[in-house]
């Protein structure tokens, strides 16, 4: 690893200007696992995949909930702006064109905004064009997951479906193309919502 490198890269995303890019969690890999001892940052980076020369297009902003770990990416289909999601908790929002962030959406569903017992996965819109995640609480047997969607307008925040346990631990999710509305939680295939125990993320928990 090295500093604003590819340290534990999550997700990928082609921007609007052709731009290959890439949130990083701040790892290294030793003997298997993950390795956060270096201090390096969670990032969103920038590639031209041309030349292949990389840039920092966002640095790791102030935590909400002690550490920061950039999982997800998505562009907004109404504003075009960048959708980040934080597994330590919160969606960040950027602008796609400078980098600066326009706002956070909470995604703390588990209690106050000081304090939470819930980490969230990754983020898509939906046909509808709202903004899904999941998300999923620690401190449960099983690590029951949530399904959590926003109104990026207005900025609320509905609880589709909480703590399911045949949902456990989830990290992605993505809508089939050939969805044209949204589905009943759980009731379609239109959209899947995949859980992964991973290992780059175990360590957090602990948090």
């Amino acid at each position: 690893g090295s500093p604003n490198g590819l340290n534990g890269p999550n997700g990928l995303l082609f921007g609007p200007d052709g731009g290959l890019y890439v949130t990083t969690q701040g790892s290294v890999a030793a003997n298997g696992q993950p390795d956060f001892s270096a201090g390096f940052p969670s990032q969103v980076l920038r590639y031209d995949i041309t030349t292949g020369v990389g840039d920092v297009f966002i640095s790791q902003p102030e935590p909400l909930f002690g550490f920061i770990s950039f999982l997800g990416l998505a562009t907004g289909p109404e504003d075009g702006n960048l959708y980040v999601s934080d597994f330590a908790n919160g969606l960040r929002r950027y602008d796609f064109t400078t980098g600066n962030e326009i706002g956070v959406f909470d995604t703390n569903y588990t209690g106050s905004f000081a304090n939470t017992s819930n980490r969230i996965g990754s983020l898509a819109f939906g046909p509808d064009k709202d903004l899904y995640t999941v998300g999923f609480d620690f401190t449960l047997a099983g690590n029951p997951g949530t399904l959590l969607k926003f109104d990026v307008n207005s900025g609320e925040r509905t609880i589709v479906a909480g703590n399911q346990p045949t949902l456990e631990r989830p990290i992605g999710l993505v809508f089939r193309p050939e969805a044209s509305s949204v589905p009943e939680p759980f009731l379609s295939t239109a959209l899947l919502a995949v859980g992964l125990a991973g290992i780059s993320l175990k360590r957090h928990q602990a948090h």
